[in-house]
């Protein structure tokens, strides 16, 4: 494989260090934590930035948003990203927002964390890390492409 472009999407000392990112055939979105804001980035084949859905979600200050996560599901991008639980929220190709607002993914008042995303026939599979006791579990849940999480299964840790 050989390299045959690169370019800098941002120059900043707010950026995070792990982005998330998804490909749909024609457009790559880049999910970033910038400034403890989770950012949404549409870029064309070329790195050219086509939208900016900038400050998906800001956490307060003192709390921070992490480890954000990107995938296409073949009609959807969704992005996944740890604050206080891990939250999501789903994107068409053209970055319009397809959920009034980002969504708990986790069950609430559970410490949460480190998402990831990947397609799945049904659409998404979300897997994270969650704390039951101070114990660390791996947990997977589905997403739906109408953003409904049907199920969730604990896979051990």
């Amino acid at each position: 494989m050989k390299l045959i472009d690169a370019r800098a999407v941002w120059r900043d000392d707010g950026l995070s260090k792990s982005i998330g990112l998804a490909w749909n055939g024609t457009n790559a979105l880049v999910a970033s934590v910038h400034g403890n804001c989770v950012e949404a980035t549409l870029l064309d084949a070329n790195l050219a930035t086509v939208k900016n859905a900038a400050k998906v979600e800001c956490a307060p200050r003192f709390n921070d948003v992490e480890h954000p996560a990107a995938a296409w599901n073949g009609s959807e991008f969704v992005v996944a990203w740890s604050g206080e639980t891990v939250h999501a929220m789903r994107f068409d190709s053209t970055l319009r927002p397809l959920d009034d607002a980002p969504f708990a993914v986790a069950p609430q008042g559970v410490i949460a964390y480190d998402p990831a995303i990947a397609a799945s026939g049904s659409g998404v599979e979300l897997s994270y890390i969650r704390l039951d006791n101070l114990v660390p579990r791996l947990f997977a849940r589905t997403l739906d492409r109408l953003g409904m999480i049907p199920r969730g299964r604990p896979t051990g840790l």
